[in-house]
């Protein structure tokens, strides 16, 4: 609080993202923001860390954040090391942690660390899942034609959806060539498929939506599948094709970033 303004620092602490995971948590943390430009490997130029990027996380007590920090971005290191594993496998090397700094093309490990997340705390209630969570690797089975959807059904059914109960919503990242992700939503309740995008691209806006329109046949084909003759959808037809495409608003991701 010392290196920031009054306004600045109430500013900053009302963030969503600054707010602690325990209620009980009184604490507040502030990371610091450089007030001069910094490079990262493989960025060409040096650049300003925006104010606006909540620099802010509680580190456990244990967490040696220099070293935390001087290790993930050290340029001598080869970018495989592993510095987040899960209990089912899932890894975040420091490339991809690397992929987090502004100007660079989110890694797919770290969409996979936040899918991760959200199923282990489905799993932490110990209901049934009612909300599928994919990672990014399923949208690249199911669009791929060299896959029946049986296999792909197949593949994902056990540890990512619940066959014997009910689905409400179904979140499914999609990539655009390679550098941009965007979120398809299937949601039952509202029988809308919705298209959550941060960077909208008048050039790409076509391409994009067919993508979302294919997916949703495939998602259509698998809730017919043998498989999930017991899954009882919001909706009796499980005719995902005929819901309508919602172009919801979202906050346009800022230039730099």
């Amino acid at each position: 609080k010392g290196i920031l303004g009054e306004d600045q620092y109430q500013k900053i602490k009302k963030n969503l993202f600054c707010q602690p995971e325990d209620p009980d948590d009184k604490d507040f943390y502030i990371n610091f923001h450089p007030n001069k430009t910094v490079g990262y490997e493989r960025c060409d130029a040096a650049f300003p860390i925006p104010e606006w990027i909540p620099m802010t996380f509680p580190p456990s007590s244990k967490m040696n954040m220099d070293d935390v920090c001087s290790y993930t971005c050290a340029d001598e290191q080869n970018g495989d090391e592993v510095l987040i594993k899960t209990t089912s496998g899932v890894v975040g090397d420091r490339a991809a942690l690397n992929s987090l700094v502004p100007r660079t093309a989110v890694d797919q490990q770290i969409i996979n660390l936040v899918v991760e997340r959200a199923n282990w705390m489905i799993d932490g209630i110990g209901t049934s899942k009612t909300v599928w969570f994919f990672p990014t690797e399923f949208a690249q089975y199911a669009l791929n034609q060299n896959y029946e959807t049986a296999y792909v059904l197949d593949l994902y059914k056990d540890k990512y959806m619940s066959t014997k109960s009910y689905v409400s919503k179904i979140f499914i990242p999609l990539n655009d060539e390679g550098v941009h992700w965007y979120l398809l939503v299937v949601d039952f309740f509202e029988q809308k498929l919705i298209w959550l995008d941060s960077l909208r691209s008048d050039e790409r806006r076509q391409k994009r939506r067919h993508v979302i329109l294919k997916m949703a046949m495939f998602i259509e084909e698998m809730l017919h599948e043998k498989a999930l003759d017991e899954l009882r959808p919001h909706i009796a037809h499980k005719m995902v094709t005929n819901f309508c495409l919602d172009e919801h608003s979202t906050p346009r991701q800022r230039i730099g970033s």
